[in-house]
């Protein structure tokens, strides 16, 4: 019976009779037509940074939206953490090989979850907005900024902000004021927490 050269993603070393998987995080893709390419496990190459392979691939596939690798021969990818998100679908590897590569959230807006799943990092429209009430004016510097809906702060007296993710708050007209000191959102919400300042006569 003929030898038959294996096939891609996987190697043969003498005298093992049998074809070898690729290591996760490798990867071999000549398709049974060199057996020079597959007589060492050495043939199996490593994947670059921003892709990852399983077992016995052919190829190595970029990270998907929402995920990063920012190692050599990785058989995963990890998702990006709270206040971060990716919105590349996997075009280019040079978009998911660092961290830095996950985009903070933009003003007005936090991202909570913690990376359990890449679909909650996979959209700038993960961010989640400020609720009326509140506002948040760092613009995507600082992370830790971003990742807790305690980053969106209270407008102050004499201050309202009317719409979802606000970046700061309006101050009530001439003639009209806000007691409340920021511990009460709903206080702040809209134009009409302002009350008119009453006219006091002495005599």
């Amino acid at each position: 019976r003929a030898c038959k050269v294996c096939q891609s993603g996987k190697y043969s070393t003498y005298p093992v009779n049998a074809c070898l998987d690729c290591d996760p995080g490798h990867y071999l893709n000549d398709d049974s037509q060199d057996a020079s390419e597959h007589d060492n496990s050495d043939d199996c190459s490593e994947c670059s940074r921003g892709k990852y392979s399983s077992a016995a691939a052919a190829l190595c596939t970029i990270c998907p939206a929402g995920r990063y690798t920012s190692s050599l021969s990785s058989s995963s990818c990890t998702t990006c953490g709270a206040g971060r998100y990716l919105s590349d679908t996997g075009t280019d590897p040079s978009k998911h090989d660092a961290e830095a590569d996950c985009t903070v959230c933009g003003a007005g807006k936090f991202l909570s979850d913690t990376g359990t799943a890449p679909s909650k990092h996979d959209d700038e429209a993960d961010c989640t907005p400020c609720v009326a009430g509140k506002y948040l004016s760092d613009d995507s510097s600082t992370v830790h900024k971003h990742d807790a809906e305690s980053d969106c702060s209270i407008c102050g007296a004499g201050k309202y902000s009317p719409g979802q993710g606000s970046i700061s708050c309006t101050d009530c007209e001439a003639g009209k004021y806000l007691r409340n000191a920021g511990t009460d959102a709903k206080k702040h919400n809209q134009e009409t927490d302002c009350s008119i300042c009453l006219l006091v006569v002495f005599f």
